[in-house]
């Protein structure tokens, strides 16, 4: 009778043990383990920047890339600190002072322009558009110099080596100029004044209103008409 009960109280320890074997070998048998819990996403309302929403790249930018400060070299809408000087004038309209370079074209002068030639040469003419003004000083000038309705005319020193024209225009000097060609005046209504020039053709002048005035013109060909004096 004694033992009938002792047995009776070891089966619920031993059930109790089988349960608890059993329970552990969920653990270790061929059943695969619980995939880890994903991470909570982010809070919607204040997310975490990345590089691709900020634009930051680990990246330097290449050459003449737009971070670039303007003024740079490699700047292609940089302006050049220095403007053009008269040291690079190649001929052809002139509205300036030029200094000692040597033009290989015609130089014009366009109306209501200025261009002053200072111990400038010209491989050309020199042209002189009606209201335009020119002032040569010590200029070699291998054509010829041309006003046709000027302004102004002005050759002061320097070497012409074809003609001084000036025609229909307003006020005129040459001085101290030796001029291979003619020097011809016709129908101008400014002063003009001819002195101490050296012309190897002739002194021609007609028609001027006032007459011109000057002397000490050597000339190896004519004076002529208002000019026969000088």
């Amino acid at each position: 009778m004694t033992r009938s009960v002792r047995f009776a109280r070891s089966l619920p320890l031993t059930a109790t043990l089988a349960i608890g074997l059993a329970i552990a070998g969920c653990g270790n048998g061929a059943e695969q383990p619980a995939a880890p819990e994903a991470p909570a996403p982010p809070n919607p309302a204040s997310p975490t920047p990345t590089p691709e929403a900020t634009g930051a790249t680990d990246q330097a930018p290449p050459p003449g890339d737009a971070t670039q400060q303007p003024g740079t070299a490699t700047d292609p809408t940089a302006q050049p600190t220095d403007q053009p000087t008269d040291t690079e004038f190649a001929g052809g309209a002139c509205a300036s002072t030029v200094g000692a370079l040597t033009i290989t074209r015609d130089i014009t002068v366009a109306s209501g322009a200025t261009c002053v030639l200072e111990g400038t040469r010209v491989d050309g003419d020199v042209k002189v558009a009606s209201g335009g003004t020119v002032r040569l000083v010590d200029a070699r000038i291998d054509g010829d110099v041309q006003g046709q309705g000027h302004a102004a005319v002005t050759v002061s020193g320097g070497q012409v080596d074809g003609n001084i024209q000036l025609e229909a225009g307003d006020a005129a000097t040459v001085e101290r100029v030796r001029i291979d060609g003619d020097l011809q005046a016709e129908r101008n209504t400014g002063a003009q004044r001819f002195t101490g020039n050296t012309i190897d053709g002739n002194l021609q002048c007609e028609g001027n209103t006032p007459a011109p005035s000057g002397s000490g013109n050597r000339v190896n060909g004519n004076k002529e008409g208002q000019c026969a004096s000088l």
